[in-house]
């Protein structure tokens, strides 16, 4: 059974759905209970009924972005069906996206830059990071970057792309970078890079809520020492992140509230941010300063990133 799924999949991700459906088919006649089974089939027939559709649309950027609409509304429906994300699934993504990607290139090539408005790069690059075509995705964003504002998420998905480009300190610098300012626009079912996978994973398990999980997870990873390095910040730079700190006591003042979860998670992430600079280090005013500020908001959390510290010297020792 497991060579007939697998034949089955390699069929999915040759836009073979028809043959895909009829192998998922028998298999469902033996094992009509099995779960992935049952997904395989729905998945393939799922396109093999939405082909006639997507050949309805013009060949080059009409039909690549139909395509990402199209899977974007297969992902909703699989989800609703609460389907496993298993290899069937994976094989699925790539056809379509690889698909979508190749006909809105073609479409570059038939008619020129002019087809390459924002959302249009946007969505090819995001969809080439998705079939982990990482170098195209790279220079797509570049690319974008040099003529319009680019969204924060694409940095996300550049630092993704680094990683598997052997880039790993880069993309760990900009990863942490995003995410002292944007964690809410982490696209975090794409990550596969680390140290932020296994972060990831570590800290499912306490969280309910999505977004409680991405204003925790830089601040985990700072404590945790999962970014070893961090971006040369000038004066400049350091004044505003303290200026940050500022208005965030300031409105809680002001409102006089408490500091919700997210913005303790930001204000201790800015701390720990600032002490790690170089202008900090050798500043002892400031470095005296910003580690107050820290313990009237937290007064155990320079403890915790301590021992963490301490704990991964002695196991690189």
């Amino acid at each position: 059974m497991i060579i007939q799924v697998e034949e089955a999949n390699v069929k999915l991700k040759n836009g073979e759905f028809e043959q895909a459906k009829q192998i998922f088919s028998s298999l469902l006649d033996e094992d009509p209970e099995n779960m992935e089974i049952i997904a395989g089939y729905f998945i393939s027939s799922y396109w093999d009924n939405r082909l006639e559709k997507i050949f309805s649309y013009k060949e080059g950027k009409e039909r690549g972005l139909a395509l990402d609409v199209l899977f974007r509304q297969f992902e909703l429906d699989y989800s609703n069906r609460g389907y496993p994300k298993n290899s069937s699934y994976q094989a699925v993504q790539y056809s379509v996206l690889y698909e979508s990607c190749s006909q809105i290139r073609l479409g570059f090539y038939l008619q020129g830059k002019q087809i390459l408005d924002k959302d249009t790069v946007f969505t090819l690059a995001r969809n080439l990071v998705k079939i982990q075509d990482y170098h195209h995705a790279v220079d797509m964003i570049d690319y974008c970057s040099k003529y319009q504002e680019t969204p924060p998420v694409f940095y996300f998905y550049k630092a993704e792309c680094l990683f598997h480009m052997g880039e790993h300190t880069k993309s760990r610098l900009l990863f942490r970078s995003c995410l002292l300012h944007y964690p809410e626009v982490l696209p975090i079912d794409e990550i596969r890079s680390e140290p932020l996978h296994t972060a990831i994973w570590e800290l499912k398990e306490r969280f309910e809520e999505m977004e409680d999980l991405k204003e925790y997870l830089p601040l985990y990873c700072v404590e945790k020492n999962y970014f070893t390095e961090i971006p040369e910040y000038t004066r400049e730079d350091i004044n505003h992140l303290v200026y940050e700190m500022n208005q965030i006591e300031e409105n809680v003042r002001k409102q006089n509230i408490q500091f919700t979860f997210k913005l303790k998670c930001r204000f201790i992430n800015l701390g720990f941010t600032i002490l790690d600079t170089f202008h900090a280090q050798i500043n002892s005013e400031l470095n005296k300063k910003i580690r107050e500020k820290l313990t009237s908001v937290d007064a155990n959390a320079l403890e915790r990133r301590d021992i963490a510290r301490k704990k991964l010297n002695s196991q690189n020792s």
